[in-house]
């Protein structure tokens, strides 16, 4: 019974790594910078300076992970995913 729980647990951890880490929204935001014009080299930068932006977040993410523990930080930031997305594909360009 113990090796099922933890197959589960096995199992789930991978789901939500799986779908977690999967940003379908970047390849919809490209495909819209370079409709409005954007070159190659300006979405990369603007790559470059999102991924830099995250790196240095890490480190406050650990203070709070360690402030409120690691389930609850992981919840956390699963919400803010979540309005992310939503505020990402109900917003409408006015270009």
């Amino acid at each position: 019974m113990d090796l099922i729980n933890k197959n589960k647990k096995v199992l789930t951890g991978i789901l939500w790594g799986l779908f977690s880490n999967t940003y379908f929204e970047r390849a919809i935001w490209m495909l819209f910078l370079f409709q409005n014009g954007w070159s190659i080299s300006e979405v990369a930068f603007l790559q470059g300076f999102i991924s830099i932006v995250q790196v240095v977040l890490e480190f406050p993410s650990g203070i709070i992970s360690d402030y409120f523990g690691h389930k609850k930080s992981i919840i956390i930031g699963e919400l803010l995913i979540a309005l992310y997305l939503l505020l990402f594909f109900s917003v409408e360009a006015k270009f």
